[in-house]
Formats: C-alpha cells, sequence, structure tokens
C-alpha cells in the first residue's frame, strides 16, 4: 500500500538529562482541504532509584498540542522494573 499525502516529521534534542522527540504530524481538513499539522512531543527520562526494587524509573511524558481551538494534553506513564 502506498501512503498519500505529507509525511511525519520528527526531530530530537537533549534538554539536560531528558530526550525530546518532536513530530509534526501533517494532514488534511475535511472541511476546507488545507494541510494542518498536529504536534506532539515526547520526553523521556530517567529518575533515580529511591525506593524498592532500587531500579531506576522510566517516565514518558506526551505532550498533545490543541488542534482548531482544542486543548492542550499532556500523559504521564512511569514505568518500574519489578523483582526479577
Amino acid at each position: 500500500m502506498r501512503r498519500t499525502g505529507k509525511s511525519m516529521i520528527s526531530t530530537a534534542t537533549w534538554e539536560e538529562n531528558r530526550l525530546a522527540i518532536t513530530s509534526s504530524y501533517p494532514f488534511q481538513d475535511s472541511k476546507t482541504g488545507k494541510w494542518i499539522s498536529s504536534k506532539i512531543t515526547q520526553t523521556l527520562w530517567l529518575e533515580p532509584a529511591t525506593r524498592t526494587p532500587w531500579k531506576p524509573t522510566l517516565i514518558v511524558e506526551t505532550t498533545r498540542e490543541g488542534l482548531l481551538g482544542g486543548l492542550l494534553s499532556t500523559n504521564r506513564t512511569v514505568y518500574a522494573k519489578g523483582y526479577r
């Protein structure tokens, strides 16, 4: 299958100890036919181990830009490695 339309573009930068990946997803507005892009930023970092199981925790924070008058939204997911 071939994809139609424009391609997604991503850039990555380090902000101190955090990796920030910003992606722009182009899509066509169904009402006007104009191309608009949705911006999503994922920031990843490790938190030091401060409690059992004494392993660092991976934090992934995803921020979605509000589109067409919508609100900005941010989700944070925490990954912890359990006991072996």
